[in-house]
């Protein structure tokens, strides 16, 4: 069924849900300029945020990911980039009780 998009504003209708296996996972969208990264809607008041490539992003990016108490990611890459990231993780990981299956 379709619905006019101007019915639809400020509507805010959600799609069917399905079960939730890991609720402390966020996802990753890893891109060439800037990365999107999604928690739990309960775990920020700004639950979805972009960050830029630098390496002082990354490390934001992991304690804004720690402070939402996440213990696993899920990413999206095209190339090599996303293997950065996961050392990256994997490193903080050591430091905290989050999980990082072998790769």
């Amino acid at each position: 069924m379709k619905t006019n998009p101007k019915e639809r504003k400020g509507n805010k209708t959600r799609s069917p849900s399905f079960p939730i296996i890991h609720p402390n996972a966020a996802g990753i969208d890893i891109g060439s300029a800037e990365h999107w990264v999604a928690v739990p809607e309960d775990r920020d008041e700004q639950p979805v945020r972009k960050f830029a490539c630098f390496t002082q992003d990354l490390h934001a990016m992991a304690a804004w990911l720690k402070q939402c108490k996440v213990q696993t990611v899920a990413m999206e890459s095209t190339g090599s980039i996303g293997s950065l990231y996961f050392k990256c993780w994997k490193l903080t990981a050591s430091k905290s009780n989050w999980s990082t299956p072998n790769r």
